[in-house]
This record gives structure tokens, sequence and C-alpha cells, in this order.
């Protein structure tokens, strides 16, 4: 009896032994049938997430068709009208214009989703490529997709904001594009643990605030913190723009060891010609003020048909490269704060010298 028992209990040992291996054995391909269904419940939530950002844009276009056919005297031409809620301050409406990536996002504090079902969204869609609507505890987000750069312009009347997505050439009679060489995880030059992108990044920020001074010109800044912009979005935001001038600020270096080699030259596009190259002339307006402001060696204005910036550029470029990050005697001058405001204040007179003659 008891060699029965022991049999029957090594029988089910065996059983659960086989079975064992047999799920052992097949847990590669259930771990891979795991990770599938993962993928492809991540990706039916991230189609229905596109699904409902469509519906949204069709309604709107659906609703602005309507409202065509059905004018109403308090529709402005070529504006967006969004509801405002009733009793919003419109002082606390944000506006997250990323030039960069053409996107314009509005936040409207404590409002939802809600208000769009009763109050829809009309107008003409200029410049619009697609549109988001979101909402989270703190208000209502409405993001517009643009096809170019676009400044906005609102007004307010009777519980709307009309919005118009203008084109900046339509509104600003000077436009200007700097940019700080580097940024992120690209330093540039780095000598005696100085990097390039945080000296360029430091002068472009006070070009900014004598800018910020100036409403003559309105100026982009490719970016005003540590991040890494692609070439392509940096010129690409000059040539989207069709800005009068381009700059492009760097630092110089002979190698990463102290030694005697120092100046200041400047590149220009010779893709543009020989005649009448205005780059080549924007360059040399850059590049004298700076010699003559900082007492560098003049190394001049040199092609920099080279270099991916102004390769492409199709508006007037400059990259200037102030000094040698490589020479102790200029990293001094470039790392001081009172020659970095008269760097900023030298490039900042260059620009509008520059515009000033007819750029």
């Amino acid at each position: 009896m008891e060699e029965l028992i022991v049999k029957k209990y090594a029988r089910i040992l065996g059983i659960m032994c086989l079975a064992f291996l047999i799920l052992i054995a097949s847990m590669p391909e259930l771990s891979a049938k795991v990770s599938a269904a993962y993928d492809a419940l991540i990706a039916r939530w991230e189609e229905a997430q596109l699904e409902k950002e469509r519906e949204i844009y069709k309604q709107f276009i659906k609703d602005t068709k309507k409202e065509e056919e059905e004018p109403t005297d308090i529709m402005i031409p070529g504006t967006i009208r969004i509801p405002v809620a009733e009793g919003l301050d419109v002082d606390s409406i944000e506006f997250d214009n990323d030039f960069m990536n053409h996107t314009l996002t509005i936040f409207f504090p404590g409002t939802d989703e809600d208000i769009l079902k009763d109050y829809p969204m009309v107008g003409n869609p200029d410049h619009i490529d697609n549109l988001g609507v979101s909402s989270d505890k703190k208000g209502l987000y409405i993001q517009f997709m643009t096809d170019t750069v676009i400044e906005p312009t609102v007004e307010y009347q009777d519980d709307y904001m009309f919005l118009t997505l203008n084109v900046p050439r339509d509104i600003y009679d000077r436009i200007v594009v700097i940019d700080a060489g580097h940024g992120g995880i690209m330093p540039g030059m780095v000598v005696s643990n100085i990097k390039e992108k945080d000296v360029t990044l430091e002068i472009v920020n006070r070009i900014k605030v004598l800018f910020d001074e100036d409403t003559s010109v309105k100026v982009y800044y490719t970016r005003l913190s540590d991040v890494d912009i692609p070439l392509e979005a940096r010129v690409g935001l000059a040539n989207d723009l069709n800005a009068d001038l381009f700059l492009s600020v760097h630092l110089n270096s002979f190698g990463q060891a102290f030694n005697d080699t120092h100046g200041t030259m400047t590149m220009f596009n010779e893709l543009l010609g020989n005649e009448n190259n205005r780059s080549r002339d924007f360059a040399k307006i850059v590049n004298d003020a700076l010699v003559s402001a900082l007492g560098t060696r003049n190394l001049g204005v040199v092609n920099g048909s080279t270099i991916y910036i102004i390769r492409e550029a199709k508006v007037p470029v400059a990259l200037t490269e102030l000094a040698f990050m490589s020479n102790r005697k200029e990293l001094e001058m470039l790392t001081n704060e009172e020659k970095q405001e008269l760097i900023a204040r030298t490039i900042y007179e260059a620009i509008i010298k520059a515009l000033d003659e007819g750029f």
C-alpha cells in the first residue's frame, strides 16, 4: 500500500517537474507575448489620443464652416473665436509661443473642456496644421500647431477671445535672429574648464537686455538657456522669418592648451555671390565694430560657406568668432563681466547700424 502511495506521489511530482520545465522553456516566448501585448496596448492608446485630436480639429473646421455660413456681427475676419469662462481674469491667461517648433499653447486657468462643448471655437484657421485640447486640475490648454512661425494678437469681447495668428513679417518692419553657439550636450570648445556654450549664452542674454528696450527691432533667439538646438532649426528659424539679419555668436580656439594665437574674425556666406553680398557686408560691420571696441587683432571676414548654418542661410548671415579661448589674455576678457557687457553693446550697435544702412 505504502509502495503504491509512493509511486502515486512520484508520478505527480514528475508531472509537476515536467510542467515546470515546459514553463521554463516557454518563458522567452511568454515574455515576448506579454511585451507584444503591452506594445499593442500602448499603440492603441496613442492612436486613441491622435484620433481625439483629429476629431477636435474636424469639429473645429465644421464649426468654422457653419459660422461662415451663418455669420454674426461679433466675428472679426481672419480670427479664431475662443470662449472665455465667465468671471475669468483675462490677464491670467498664459501664452507659450514655441516658435522653434511652430507651436502656440494658450492656458486658461480654472477652465475645463466642457466650455468648448457649449461654445465651440470658430473662425478662420490660417496657418493651422492641427490643434489639441486638454485639461487638468489647473485649467484648459489649447495648442495650435502651425505651418510657420506665428505671432499671436488677441482682443476680448463679450466673454470671447479673438485670436489672430500673424506672420511676423506682417507686423514687424525689422526682424533679427541671434544664435548663441552650441548648448546642451554640445559644449563647443572647452579650455581651462570653461565651456564655449556658457560664454556665448551669457553674452547673448546681455544682448537681449539691450534689444528688450528697443521696440524698433523684433529679435528672435535660437536659445536663451543651456539647451542643444539642432543646426537645421537654428538656420531654419532665420529662413522661416525671412530675417533681415542672422548672427551666430561663437568663440575661437587653437587647441585646448594656452598659446599666442589671438584675434577676432567673422564669417560670411560666399555662396550669395561676390557683388552686393549682404552677408559679407554684415560680417564686416560686426567684425570692425568688435575689433575697434575690444582692441583685438583684426583677422578679417572670411568665407564660412562650409559651415552648415552659413551655407543654408537664405538671409544675410554672419558668424562671429569673438576671440580665442586658447589665448589666456583673451579668455580672461571673454569671461569678464564688464567686457561681456561691452561685447553685447558692440554687437547691438553693429546690428542697429546694419539695419539703418538698409539691411
